[in-house]
């Protein structure tokens, strides 16, 4: 019942593969749908309209279907944050006749667990998150999370070097691993060019409330901080409505896309006020995994984990970066990419670390 896409591969991005999990893979990439077209599916657990890491979802699918034309087919379903949609949601689709069903964040690994047990003829991507391949044999499900500790110590960076108070601060989303993971990166980048420098912190208790992080980066400037770094996705656009507040001497940085440019069409305000971003290049991935599928080669039954080297994250170097950061600095973070591309730099992660280490990078010493 299964037909092979018949489709010219042409890999637009090579990456180094490193696999985090175990499995066997499908033979071949083949699929079932509607003649020749390959259908997908990215099951949103938000909204749209976050100028980050959803909004990078629904562009990578926009970048499959530019690349390949009338042979595919894509949808991105918002299931909102209501989180008792999410599953319900990803067990409807799955009756339906996509091929390709994309979901994302720890929240979403055990439903499509369960569901790529119940429907194994159908491939799933989990992004973000791994799914627990040592419980199981799930060998059509391809998983691909990201090192953005990697890209927010570049980040961290920015903000040691750029401070005038000695004090920068960190906006995370929800106290979870992925997003302590942003705070380990950032504050070893605060402190590799500023070990003086402190780092304050907190969270918004989810990723959707943008007047409450809002309020909280206004506290954090409030409190001596000139730098927020923001990682809450749609929550997390209330530090730019914070620093339009604050004026002249204070600043942000974006996340997951490059904010600024997002912004300086409707709102250049905000992007003077943005030094970088830490791009987590979600859109990047799924166009090169749905690459790596059409020609057979995406490692299903095992996880990736994409860092510097891999093009799965990065920092966001435009026209405001160029413009707002000097040169000297520029020139530190990009010997220190270097390093990290090359493995001599070696940045901590959240992974496997244990709390009473994670509570110190909280207190920010």
């Amino acid at each position: 019942m299964k037909k092979t896409i018949a489709l010219v591969l042409t890999l637009a991005i090579a990456f180094a593969l490193v696999a985090c999990g175990g499995g066997k893979a499908p033979d071949k990439a083949e699929t079932s749908g509607d003649g020749d077209v390959l259908k997908i599916v990215c099951l949103i657990n938000g909204t749209l309209g976050d100028k980050s890491f959803f909004d990078s979802c629904k562009e990578g699918l926009d970048m499959i279907k530019a690349k390949y034309g009338d042979a595919v087919e894509t949808k991105c379903i918002e299931m909102t944050y209501d989180e008792t949609k999410w599953a319900t949601t990803a067990a409807d689709v799955c009756t339906e006749d996509w091929d390709i069903i994309i979901a994302g964040t720890w929240q979403m690994a055990e439903p499509i667990m369960e569901l790529s047990q119940q429907y194994p003829d159908k491939y799933f991507w989990l992004y973000d998150q791994s799914a627990y391949y040592d419980q199981g044999d799930y060998p059509n499900i391809y998983s691909m999370v990201y090192k953005q500790n990697e890209g927010s110590f570049l980040a961290g960076m920015v903000a040691g070097g750029m401070t005038k108070t000695n004090k920068v601060s960190f906006l995370g989303g929800m106290d979870n691993t992925v997003i302590n993971d942003f705070l380990i990166g950032f504050v070893d980048g605060v402190k590799y060019v500023n070990p003086d420098c402190a780092v304050i912190s907190s969270y918004v208790g989810d990723f959707s409330d943008t007047p409450k992080g809002k309020e909280i980066t206004l506290q954090f400037f409030n409190q001596g901080s000139d730098v927020n770094y923001g990682a809450a996705t749609k929550a997390g656009l209330g530090q730019y409505d914070a620093v339009i507040e604050k004026g002249d001497g204070f600043w942000v940085i974006g996340t997951d896309a490059d904010q600024a440019m997002v912004y300086a069409p409707t709102e250049p305000e905000k992007s003077e006020h943005t030094l970088t971003s830490m791009l987590k290049l979600v859109n990047n991935s799924f166009l090169r995994a749905f690459d790596m599928h059409i020609g057979g080669t995406l490692p299903y039954g095992t996880c990736e984990s994409l860092g510097i080297a891999e093009g799965g994250v990065g920092l966001a170097d435009n026209e405001y970066y160029q413009r707002l950061v000097p040169a000297e600095l520029r020139e530190k973070v990009k010997k220190a990419l270097d390093e990290i591309v090359a493995g001599t730099l070696k940045v901590n992660t959240a992974f496997g670390m244990d709390l009473a280490t994670l509570d110190s990078y909280r207190s920010g010493k």
